[in-house]
């Protein structure tokens, strides 16, 4: 049995959004509504909710976030505006302690209204922390954030398979451009990520002489096997060992 958990924090000049997609699957599912105003607040809430999922072996949780956020995190408004950033490696380690923790793996939505880059919902080199997210790579409309949605839950609850409420979501709601990734996905984008970011020329040459300097700066020299390990390290198919070694850290 899916168990809807719904949390909100947005702007007080915003409608509730969060709340509204609650009501519109409240009374033919289990779900609860969360209204957060802090970071210990969302905090604590996914604590509460990691709880109910492991005292309640029978079910699998839908967590869903309503909220604003950007590359580096979402924002926690309170009821006056003030806003409290909450970093995506915050969140990580808490959605790892709920992943661990279940035996259902719970499905994560991010509804943030500007968007969100899922790639920095996964960290490079640390266990996932996610079955599935869904999202979109744009901004979703207010409208769209609540009926699209109520239809992907909707459709859940009606018994219908992930893979077919996704169809109809996307088909319903075309603009809102829905998205949803599964753990092998979130690896791929996690490691593209790093190839673009980490593995050009220039910033692996850096990195080879960084290490090459530290060794002549211990030992006084660098001697040709060390050389040869270093040659290798930073060769492609070294990085690609690297990447491997990333895959089985990724899913344990």
């Amino acid at each position: 049995m899916d168990k809807f958990y719904i949390i909100q924090s947005l702007k007080p000049t915003d409608p509730d959004l969060g709340q509204q997609v609650h009501d519109k699957i409240k009374d033919i599912s289990k779900s609860e509504f969360f209204k957060v105003t802090n970071k210990n607040e969302l905090l604590s809430t996914l604590d509460y909710i990691r709880l109910d999922l492991t005292t309640n072996s029978d079910l699998k949780g839908v967590i869903h976030i309503h909220c604003h956020g950007n590359d580096k995190g979402i924002g926690i408004r309170d009821d006056t505006d003030t806003r409290e950033f909450v970093y995506w490696e915050d969140l990580r380690g808490k959605f790892r302690e709920i992943y661990v923790s279940t035996n259902k793996k719970p499905l994560l939505s991010m509804c943030a209204c500007k968007g969100f880059n899922v790639a920095k919902l996964v960290a490079y080199f640390q266990p996932c922390p996610y079955e599935y997210i869904t999202g979109s790579f744009k901004a979703i409309g207010f409208d769209d954030s609540v009926n699209g949605y109520s239809t992907f839950y909707k459709a859940l609850i009606s018994g219908k398979s992930l893979t077919d409420s996704i169809g109809e979501t996307r088909q319903n709601f075309p603009t809102m451009d829905f998205a949803c990734f599964n753990s092998t996905q979130l690896f791929q984008i996690a490691t593209d990520g790093y190839k673009k970011l980490e593995m050009t020329p220039e910033k692996v040459k850096t990195r080879r002489d960084a290490i090459e300097k530290i060794i002549i700066d211990h030992f006084g020299f660098i001697n040709e096997q060390q050389k040869n390990y270093l040659d290798f390290a930073f060769s492609d198919q070294g990085e690609n060992e690297h990447l491997e070694k990333y895959r089985t850290v990724f899913f344990q």
